[in-house]
């Protein structure tokens, strides 16, 4: 049994709310957090990991190709997006689009992709604890819901049924 895979992917800048995905996952054992992308806040991020001992389980990736960053995506299980605000994310749809189960922030667009425990989890921005329903997988909640999503690849089902072509004609 692998661990659970979650990414984010993105510019790494304040309002992203990386520092949440580190606090949160610090001392997790069965998840594996990988952390794509680049900007100002990347030292920041990298110094806070050093300060949280180095936990092996989180990967602060950097700045990948688009195939690479591709890869990544049909690896993993779950998408975090943490962000303080968000509009209409081309990062979420596109994650979703390859099958993983979102948990992302409850703010602006992420709002207008994600039903709360149907789809995906909505968290307040800036509350580690807030995500620790996901890593636990609690049985009967919408975290169970959503790692079962992870699990079989199918969040791309459920966010993106809204939007197919005979949904819209």
């Amino acid at each position: 049994n692998r661990p659970l895979v979650a990414l984010f992917a993105g510019r790494l800048t304040n309002a992203k709310g990386v520092e949440t995905i580190l606090l949160a996952a610090r001392d997790l054992r069965d998840v594996r957090v990988e952390i794509v992308g680049d900007g100002p806040e990347l030292p920041l991020m990298t110094t806070l990991h050093a300060q949280l001992g180095a936990p092996r389980n989180i990967l602060l990736l950097g700045r990948m190709t688009a195939g690479e960053l591709r890869k990544r995506m049909l690896a993993a299980d779950v998408f975090l997006l943490p962000s303080d605000h968000e509009g209409m994310s081309n990062a979420l749809l596109e994650a979703c689009a390859a099958g993983l189960a979102p948990v992302v922030s409850d703010c602006g667009g992420n709002r207008e992709v994600i039903s709360d425990g149907e789809n995906g989890l909505l968290h307040p921005y800036g509350d580690p604890d807030a995500l620790h329903p996901i890593w636990q997988a609690v049985p009967g909640t919408a975290a169970e819901v959503v790692v079962a999503m992870a699990r079989t690849g199918s969040a791309d089902l459920t966010v993106l049924a809204p939007y197919r072509r005979n949904r819209l004609l």
